[in-house]
């Protein structure tokens, strides 16, 4: 008798070596000078965004998003991104929850900055 072989097909490369998907191309929002974002709802010269940081913002724009890094990477930064262009986009109001009263503290001071 023969052993099944499965037709010749090859199984599928496990899951750590298959291709990732790119994320589809998303228009430009912002426009960065000198390293300062921007942007209408913006004080000029006063936000400066990494490359990563407004990838990660223009994704939380387009649809759900969760960012976990490590303290100073700027965090709140992308969450400034996000909040101006929704905010530009529409009349609704955005709302930053905090769990401990020094961050809603820092949030604060850095959202009216």
């Amino acid at each position: 008798m023969e052993e099944f072989s499965g037709g010749g097909v090859p199984p599928p490369p496990p899951p750590s070596e298959r291709p990732r998907p790119h994320p589809p191309a998303l228009p430009n929002i912002w426009e960065v000078e000198d390293g300062y974002v921007a942007h209408p709802f913006l004080r000029p010269r006063r936000l400066r965004a990494l490359p990563f940081q407004l990838e990660l913002a223009r994704q939380g724009i387009e649809g759900s998003l969760l960012v976990v890094l490590p303290t100073g990477l700027g965090k709140t930064v992308i969450a400034a991104l996000v909040a101006a262009e929704l905010l530009r986009r529409s009349d609704r109001r955005v709302l930053v929850l905090a769990p401990t009263r020094p961050l809603v503290q820092q949030h604060s001071a850095s959202f009216a900055d």
